[in-house]
């Protein structure tokens, strides 16, 4: 207890290395995210990435940020609690404010019907049952065939471009294109492991060298 209370906390973007008593162990090193940086997650943000897609994961990060109804299902319990609490954690600096069930039990499937906002978890065993019960416009997640869909209600689904429409049901407006692609690319960017920021310096300077050319011509 008392070598915990006297640890320091590192300052944001920065770290701390403690050496344990006796010179028992390697060194610890703890390291506190900047303030404009992600909160730290160990947790697969790759592979649930690839899995879902650029297009599929930021649309559920802005209907997130526009407080949607959104299901995700999977037949791995642990995919699925993985990806809700991925999806939780790109919210930062906001904070989830909806109803949040990373993993919905069975016998409270009614739950998918609620008329709220939430991010709610369930087996795919469960979606027909949740289908049949959950209110127009819910988004579907599915993460094992890395798709997504809207509800209709009354079990009708139909494409995501119904999420766009107009009408009193509570739809979407489209992101502003610019902003949408551009953070499009940075995710594909990062999918590849390559540096989002050295390449659009590096796409700037190709740009900026072409008008000059054209210029002097």
């Amino acid at each position: 207890v008392n070598f915990v209370s006297e640890t320091p906390l590192p300052r944001p973007g920065g770290t701390v290395t403690l050496q344990l008593p006796m010179g028992l162990g390697d060194p610890i090193v703890l390291r506190r995210p900047a303030l404009n940086q992600l909160p730290l997650l160990d947790l697969p943000i790759k592979r649930i990435a690839e899995q879902l897609g650029p297009e599929n994961l930021v649309t559920l990060v802005e209907a997130l940020l526009l407080e949607r109804r959104i299901i995700v299902h999977s037949s791995s319990s642990a995919i699925l609690t993985a990806t809700c609490e991925v999806l939780a954690g790109l919210m930062w600096p906001l904070c989830l404010a909806t109803v949040y069930v990373p993993l919905l039990p069975d016998a409270l499937v009614d739950f998918c019907g609620a008329p709220m906002p939430f991010l709610l978890g369930i087996d795919s065993k469960m979606v027909g049952r949740a289908e049949c019960m959950c209110e127009p416009h819910t988004i579907i997640a599915d993460l094992d065939f890395g798709s997504i869909r809207t509800s209709r209600g009354s079990g009708i689904s139909m494409g995501l471009d119904s999420w766009y429409e107009s009408g009193p049901l509570g739809p979407r407006p489209p992101a502003p294109e610019r902003p949408h692609s551009k953070l499009l690319r940075r995710v594909a960017l990062a999918l590849e492991g390559r540096d989002f920021q050295a390449a659009e310096k590096s796409t700037s300077l190709f740009a900026a060298r072409g008008r000059k050319s054209a210029t002097a011509a």
